[in-house]
């Protein structure tokens, strides 16, 4: 799966990743039944983004 900002190839992250890296605002807008992707793009704001196209920065 590619970051929907800057295209690059996402590595899979685990729901608990999350939970634990969020803060709690962003974790108020996740949802576990997705599957989400880390960004290693310096360049991009994007952190971690899921197969509907949430991102989180």
């Amino acid at each position: 799966m590619h970051c929907p900002r800057d295209r690059s190839q996402g590595k899979p992250v685990k729901l608990l990743t999350l939970k634990s890296l969020l803060a709690p605002p962003a974790l108020e807008q996740l949802n576990p039944q997705e599957t989400y992707q880390f960004c290693e793009s310096a360049d991009c704001p994007v952190v971690y983004f899921s197969t509907v196209g949430d991102t989180f920065t």
